[in-house]
């Protein structure tokens, strides 16, 4: 089984599983899957694909939402891990090789509506030290305003029509 670190009490983050391992993180109570790993990577885990109709078949909606570490702050990801935050029921597990890369996603993500000092408190209860991503995330704060004026992104979209097929 893989070790999850629970964020808040309906968003958790975890290495990715093995296909396996999808039924019993849908026992544990999870009901959606968010997949940051691109289908590039190497690892021991399932591939995304994989994954996919694993989750699927353990009852589980499926969102891959890929990114490398190069582009974890950028509007895509960040605009698409908003929109699957908002839109996923329930309790949400997102994975990647290690449960590093989703935490860094969620907590950008979250900087444009929650306070910056509350997510990196979040992320210490949680066994990350990520104060390094203190400026990262301040700039995340602040483009929530300067995206106020812009209308939803395809990113966004495609997202949107991810969690209806799943």
């Amino acid at each position: 089984m893989i070790a999850i670190r629970q964020l808040t009490d309906c968003f958790a983050v975890a290495a990715a599983p093995a296909v396996d391992g999808l039924k019993a993180i849908a026992a544990q109570g999870f009901l959606t899957v968010i997949d940051v790993r691109t289908e590039a990577e190497g690892s021991s885990a399932a591939a995304p694909a994989d994954l996919l109709g694993a989750a699927r078949a353990a009852g589980l909606s499926y969102i891959h939402i890929p990114a490398t570490k190069h582009d974890l702050l950028t509007d895509a990801v960040l605009a698409q891990m908003s929109v699957a935050l908002q839109a996923a029921p329930g309790q949400v597990l997102a994975v990647c090789a290690s449960g590093q890369r989703a935490a860094i996603v969620w907590a950008a993500a979250t900087a444009r509506r929650e306070p910056v000092e509350k997510i990196l408190a979040t992320l210490a209860r949680a066994g990350f030290d990520l104060a390094f991503l203190r400026d990262d995330l301040d700039a995340q704060a602040h483009r929530q305003h300067w995206n106020d004026a812009v209308p939803v992104s395809s990113a966004s979209a495609a997202t949107q029509s991810q969690l209806v097929a799943a």
